[in-house]
């Protein structure tokens, strides 16, 4: 069985995921699918989340893979050192 990955979004706190409509959800089926990393970042700069952390999900029971996390993700200007 091929194994789905989904890029999302969790707020650290509660667990929630963000879902459709900027909504929170409970469930990894109704989160949204960023599908790349950096359209999730780019997201949680842009409605300056705090408090959350994106992850790459599977469906096979594969452990979740962080990829940022932190109170404020960094900016790609952080990240590279870059201005």
């Amino acid at each position: 069985m091929a194994s789905h990955m989904k890029v999302l979004i969790q707020e650290k706190t509660s667990g929630r995921f963000f879902g459709a409509e900027g909504r929170w959800t409970e469930s990894r089926e109704d989160a949204h699918d960023f599908g790349y990393s950096v359209d999730a970042i780019a997201l949680a700069h842009r409605l300056r989340l705090k408090n959350v952390g994106v992850l790459v999900a599977y469906s096979d029971g594969s452990p979740d893979v962080p990829i940022a996390a932190g109170s404020v993700i960094p900016t790609y200007a952080e990240m590279t050192g870059s201005d």
